[in-house]
């Protein structure tokens, strides 16, 4: 595997052996996120990744009072810093177009369609797990410790997913999956605005974020 990306700061980014320092979190993750949009950015007003994330650790905090959720969840989408946002509908009409099999590709039975999406998507998580376990590491956060809180983080995801959608979206022309129709929305944080808020206060907010919520920044501040 030979992929790379040219970085913002202008380094090569190797997907095999993805390197992130806790500076690139503000140099790169900061900034990157605050220009992807959430929803492939289907929104009524521009709304980025990075306000998704701040909105999740400002969640846990408000949630469940655990400091080290919040850091986690703040930086849960951060691999989106380099392999970009593949939406959710994405990424599963993509797997359900492989699983269709002769249709698309004349060679392939419906077994073997069948394992190769189910190889894609393992092999999509796989390289965003790399991406993550360095992440973390760079903010001064234990990899092995995201197990621990990877239900809450996934329970606090699909909570912002329906917040965001009431806020920013059209009404639906047809129903969600159940899960977001029927889960709870977030409770929003004062200050959190869904709309107005700039590229760079977007960067600003992840930042302080950061400064709040990740050890390896309460340790250069020390």
């Amino acid at each position: 595997m030979s992929a790379w990306l040219q970085t913002i700061t202008g380094r090569a980014f190797h997907f095999d052996a993805p390197v992130v320092e806790t500076a690139h979190l503000v140099s790169e993750v900061a900034i990157v996120l605050a220009t992807v949009p959430r929803f492939g950015g289907h929104t009524q007003q521009p709304y980025s990744v990075a306000m998704h994330s701040v909105l999740c650790a400002e969640a846990a905090l408000v949630c469940f009072d655990d400091r080290e959720l919040a850091a986690f969840c703040l930086l849960h989408d951060a691999h989106e810093t380099w392999t970009g946002d593949i939406t959710r509908p994405m990424q599963g009409a993509l797997i359900d177009r492989m699983a269709m099999g002769a249709p698309v590709d004349p060679t392939a039975t419906q077994m073997v369609a069948a394992a190769r999406a189910a190889h894609l998507k393992l092999c999509l998580r796989s390289l965003q797990a790399d991406i993550d376990r360095q992440v973390f590491a760079a903010a001064g956060l234990d990899p092995a410790r995201h197990a621990v809180h990877a239900e809450r983080i996934k329970e606090i995801d699909v909570r912002a997913l329906r917040t965001e959608r009431d806020h920013l979206m059209l009404p639906a022309p047809m129903p969600w999956d159940a899960p977001i129709e029927t889960v709870e929305p977030l409770p929003v944080a004062e200050g959190h605005a869904f709309f107005d808020k700039t590229v760079w206060e977007a960067e600003l907010r992840f930042t302080d974020a950061l400064n709040r919520f990740c050890p390896a920044f309460h340790h250069a501040a020390d």
